[in-house]
Formats: C-alpha cells, sequence, structure tokens
C-alpha cells in the first residue's frame, strides 16, 4: 500500500474494512494496532494523502462513540472519527463525528428520497420526536376522558424528555388538544384533535 501511495502520488486511499485489509490477529492489543496503523499515518502524512478507515461498531455499545470493535487505538488514532448508526425500527441513520482538531458537529438524522439520494433529514432529537408522535396520538384516542401528561409519560417507553417535546409538537400542530390549567387539581388532560368532552 505505501508504495502504491508513493509511485502513484495517491491523495485518497478508502480501506473497507480494517479488519480485512490487515488481518489483526488481536484487534483487542493496543501494540498490534498502532503498530500497524502508525507506519501508514505516518505515510499520509509525509505524502499528503489522505486515508479513510471504515470499521464495525459493536451491536450493543451504550456509547457510541466508544462502540468501535477493538482497541481505543482505533478512535484514537484518527484526526476525524465518524459514526453511524441506524436508529431501531427505522431506515433513518444518525450521523456524528469527533474530531481530534476543528469543530465537533451536532447528531444529523440522515436518509434517502425519493430518487435514492442521501439527504439530511433534521437532528437526532427532531426525528426520535417525530417517531414518538403518532405512538402518543394513538395512545391519546385510545383514552375517551382524555389522558395527563404524567399518564402519557408511563405510557409511552422513551426518554421523558423527548416524550414531553413530542406533546408540544403536537399540541402546535393542532394534532391533539387539551383542558385544564395545568395548576394543582386541574392538571392538563389532553385528547386527540375534535375529541375534547365537553
Amino acid at each position: 500500500l505505501a508504495e502504491m501511495v508513493t509511485e502513484n502520488n495517491l491523495k485518497l486511499v478508502i480501506i473497507d474494512t480494517l479488519q480485512r485489509m490487515f488481518k489483526f490477529q488481536n484487534i483487542n492489543d493496543y501494540s498490534e494496532v498502532t503498530n500497524v496503523l502508525d507506519p501508514l499515518i505516518e505515510l499520509a502524512k509525509t505524502r499528503a494523502c489522505h486515508l479513510v478507515f471504515s470499521h464495525h461498531a459493536k451491536k450493543d455499545s451504550h456509547d457510541d462513540m466508544e462502540s468501535a470493535v477493538g482497541s481505543t487505538a482505533i478512535r484514537g488514532m484518527a484526526y476525524s472519527y465518524l459514526h453511524l448508526k441506524r436508529l431501531p425500527d427505522s431506515t433513518q441513520r444518525i450521523f456524528r463525528s469527533d474530531q481530534r482538531g476543528g469543530r465537533n458537529f451536532g447528531e444529523i438524522a440522515i436518509g434517502s428520497d425519493a430518487e435514492g439520494w442521501i439527504e439530511k433529514l433534521g437532528t437526532r432529537e427532531e426525528i426520535e420526536v417525530k417517531m414518538v408522535n403518532p405512538h402518543i396520538v394513538e395512545f391519546i384516542g385510545e383514552q375517551p376522558d382524555g389522558v395527563t401528561e404524567k399518564e402519557i409519560l408511563l405510557a409511552i417507553p422513551q426518554r421523558t424528555i423527548l416524550v414531553s417535546k413530542a406533546i408540544r409538537v403536537l399540541l402546535k400542530a393542532n394534532e391533539i388538544e387539551r383542558t385544564g390549567t395545568g395548576k394543582r387539581g386541574n392538571a392538563f388532560r389532553y385528547f386527540v384533535a375534535g375529541r375534547i368532552v365537553p
């Protein structure tokens, strides 16, 4: 690879995937990973060549930015660490970065349009709110006497802050309505729009 870069004065090299290219004996071994990658990173610097490594993430990681399979050296040696994750029960992906230099951008949701082109759909939170909206409307619609926000929060298996924001979005869009003052003894009760009982 080093000879190819030098002889052809290459400016971009894409390696897909890291493990298949270098066949690490133990990808969790920090020294083995750095011994393989150090010469390539040095080559990229001296030859002004951009190296892109694709790599798999763990399936059940709680921290996306620590989800790379194997040694922490893989993330630590990358100048720009980009993470792509599919949202559960969705075709949409969340894209985020961790820059060693420069500014990170917030999590964004991406998908494809009718013609197959990738497009930005909004922030992760905006997409998650959009995904939870129909569940909230469905739950409220099943309660003929209306339902309080607390009851909605208990019924919808999502983060509390996400569900609360979704309720506000639905109110603003006039998909749901509410009665009450929101004060003690007169809590807001939510109904599907047009179904408030007199």
